[in-house]
């Protein structure tokens, strides 16, 4: 037995009954589907028994034809003039000779050394290096960028100029210039800035794509006198006259003139590098803060040699290439860190030391 339906249901089969009589009464068996008539209709368009009608190309204004290709031709010839400046331009560019001499195996040198892992405390004034002998910190340092940081450079010049700065590495220079924190920098770059000082990193021998060519000459006539020595040194090719490493470098205290590479990149350094590098949120710091130099030989220490002394840079070399003066060479045993520049030089047509 069927189930019984509902009023409404009874209703709605009754008006389905009426809609197919009214269907069969006009012919129509099955209304088809508004979906299914646009898909017939175009399929009986792309049927193959039409024919194709020929079409004639788009009517095109002949006056916007002719903009259109003078436009053309005018950025293509602008391309071409900017390419061949570009060649011009790195064709005039001087550039260093790479170095690809394998380094001379390392030898110790009779030098005076800090450890810093040992006597990190020495460092710091007497009374706090007392307190941290007896009892260290329990509090963790606290990690702060290099640049916000001042390294005190009175302790850190007197302590360390001359000496081999173990352990190895970049790591422990940055560490122990600055002992109440953990100074965080680029571990790949040779150009370290502090606050209150620049720092460059010279490989006089291996890692180094460049050639840190050391020279000397004498002072004076008489031999008590020390010689002034002085280096190439070359900054890195993404950097230029306006990087705000670079414009702490032409802010730095000058060598002698008489040791000078190019006149107007020493006595107007700012007006050789163009009006990007005198801007004053580029300036950044005083000429009174040091360049300080770290030499090494890639599998040895670091050596303190002091403070450096600005002799300008090659307005068209690429990367850019300074010269530095070595200002504490009184007060370095050069003698016996000239033996690691000596073994650098003696491959680089042996002529980058003048005795």
């Amino acid at each position: 037995m069927a189930a019984p339906v509902s009023e409404y249901e009874a209703k709605r089969l009754a008006r389905v009954r009426e809609n197919q009589q009214k269907l069969l009464e006009l012919g129509v068996e099955k209304l088809a589907p508004k979906r299914l008539a646009r898909v017939a209709k175009r399929e009986r368009t792309q049927s193959d028994d039409v024919a194709d009608v020929p079409r004639d190309p788009p009517r095109r204004s002949t006056r916007i034809s002719m903009i259109a290709e003078a436009g053309t031709s005018l950025r293509t010839q602008r391309a071409a003039a900017r390419h061949m400046e570009m060649v011009a331009l790195s064709m005039n560019v001087q550039r260093p000779k790479r170095n690809s001499t394998p380094p001379a195996a390392y030898q110790e040198l009779d030098l005076p050394s800090v450890d810093v892992n040992v006597a990190a405390a020495a460092l710091l004034p007497a009374e706090a290096d007392a307190a941290l002998k007896a009892k260290p910190s329990p509090v963790k340092k606290q990690r702060v960028s290099s640049q916000l940081l001042e390294i005190d450079f009175d302790h850190f010049h007197a302590r360390w100029l001359g000496n081999q700065i173990w352990p190895k590495g970049k790591q422990t220079i940055m560490a122990g210039a600055c002992p109440q924190h953990t100074p965080l920098f680029s571990r790949m770059s040779g150009i370290q800035l502090w606050h209150n000082a620049v720092v460059l990193f010279v490989n006089v021998q291996g890692e180094s794509m460049y050639d840190n060519v050391f020279h000397q000459e004498p002072t004076s006539e008489s031999d008590n006198e020390p010689p002034a020595v002085y280096f190439q040194w070359f900054a890195q090719q993404r950097q230029h006259v306006g990087s705000p490493a670079i414009v702490r470098l032409l802010h730095a205290q000058k060598g002698h003139e008489g040791l000078r590479l190019e006149d107007a990149s020493y006595y107007t350094p700012i007006a050789s590098a163009g009006p990007d590098a005198g801007q004053p949120e580029k300036q950044m710091r005083s000429s009174t803060d040091p360049v300080l130099l770290f030499i090494r030989h890639v599998d040895g220490p670091y050596i303190y040699c002091g403070r450096l002394g600005y002799l300008g840079y090659r307005t068209d070399s690429s990367p850019l290439e300074f010269r530095w003066q070595l200002l504490d060479i009184a007060a370095l045993d050069w003698d016996k860190i000239k033996m690691l520049v000596d073994a650098s030089s003696a491959q680089v047509d042996g002529a980058a030391i003048v005795v």
